[in-house]
């Protein structure tokens, strides 16, 4: 007894200490924490997290300018002849069909503003980007070397060094529209254009050319619109300055992101007859399910077969399992047991005068009775089948 109470007496002491430990503990970390508040970017939500152009979009809207955010090229059916189409995120080549309804589009009043894809080498005929080969011009690698990290020198000094020689070479000051604006057009490529009656401009980072009714503006970067970029230097005046000179009606249309057009849309473009013939036919096809619709007539009455089919059927498959002679024993001892009750007087008889007396009375050759009488095995299956049948026949005999 004295023993228990020591051990309790033990554990309650132990956790006391430690309910004194936790506590200074407590105490130590309360005078000694500073508390304090700091804002860490998560990124962005909703529109903004799909769409890294949408403050352009909402930028316009607000000028008055109808501006529809889209996910991948529109047709160019699609666009209205005066709108802006802004295509600032190439990664994808254009197909030559897209290209070519382009080049029609632009003829016809359109303005078409874009910035290059990959940059080629200025050494190289080869010509990477349909789009600005359609339209004369191509996109080069400058020849500036980017700084490199020294040594000894923090990634956060480096960092600041880099943006500051970027800046240097990458931030122009442009003339668009009677509006000057200093915008951020990248550092490392430039454009080049042999066409005659093309602009190049700011050391070869913007091209402009009338084609036809319509305009074409191609930057090196259009990184200027994004979400992150369009609140430095005079990224928003640049915006509103491309389409200032456009119709009070016409709108704007920024393509956020790349994608094949899907074929849906591409058949309605393109082959909006082949569509209403399928709808047509469909629309006829539930015309003819829809006369067709009522009461579900009965099934036809069957027929009523001869139990002399069944036994024939019943007697092929016995013969192909190898069980025929089994039905057939069995077949003869039930006209046997039918004649004994029936007819004692012909069961009586001997086997060639009961054969005849059978065959005479059932109208069949003697022949036939015989075997299906005498016969415990037939080697072929037709000749078993009409023993069976004839025993039937026998066996139902008034």
């Amino acid at each position: 007894m004295v023993s228990r109470r020591a051990d309790h007496a033990r554990i309650v002491g132990l956790i006391l200490l430690a309910l004194a430990a936790l506590g200074a503990l407590g105490w130590y970390v309360a005078r000694n924490l500073e508390r304090g508040e700091e804002r860490v970017w998560v990124g962005y939500h909703g529109e903004a997290e799909t769409d890294a152009y949408l403050a352009a979009s909402r930028l316009l809207n607000r000028l008055g300018r109808e501006t529809h955010p889209v996910r991948g090229l529109p047709l160019a059916k699609t666009l209205g002849k005066e709108d802006a189409l802004i295509l600032p995120n190439r990664r994808l080549r254009l197909t030559p069909g897209q290209v070519e309804d382009l080049e029609d589009w632009v003829e016809g009043g359109g303005l078409l503003v874009a910035e290059g894809t990959f940059p080629e080498s200025a050494d190289s005929d080869r010509e990477d980007d349909p789009l600005f080969t359609a339209f004369g011009a191509r996109l080069v690698r400058n020849e500036l070397e980017a700084p490199e990290i020294r040594e000894g020198e923090s990634a956060k000094e480096f960092d600041k060094r880099l943006k500051a020689f970027e800046e240097e070479h990458g931030v122009v000051h442009l003339e668009l529209n009677g509006v000057t604006s200093k915008v951020d057009l990248g550092a490392y490529d430039r454009i080049e254009s042999a066409k005659e009656g093309a602009i190049l401009g700011s050391d070869g980072r913007l091209f402009f050319d009338k084609v036809g009714d319509g305009a074409v503006f191609f930057f090196t970067s259009l990184d200027a619109l994004d979400n992150d970029e369009i609140v430095r230097y005079d990224h928003a005046d640049f915006l509103a300055s491309l389409v200032s000179k456009r119709p009070p009606g016409a709108k704007a249309w920024i393509v956020y992101q790349e994608e094949p057009p899907s074929l849906m849309a591409w058949l309605r473009a393109n082959a909006w007859t082949v569509l209403l013939a399928l709808g047509l036919l469909i629309l006829l096809g539930l015309w003819r399910a829809l006369r067709r619709i009522g009461p579900r007539l009965p099934d036809p009455a069957l027929d009523r077969r001869s139990l002399l089919e069944h036994l024939a059927a019943a007697g092929r498959f016995q013969w192909s399992v190898r069980e025929g002679e089994a039905l057939l024993a069995a077949s003869q001892a039930a006209l046997k047991e039918r004649l004994w009750r029936a007819h004692p007087a012909i069961a009586a008889l001997p086997p060639e005068a009961l054969v005849a007396a059978l065959a005479e009375r059932a109208g069949l050759p003697e022949t036939r009775v015989f075997k299906a009488l005498r016969y415990g095995r037939h080697a072929d299956a037709r000749d078993f089948t009409e023993a069976i049948e004839t025993l039937e026949l026998l066996r139902s005999l008034p």
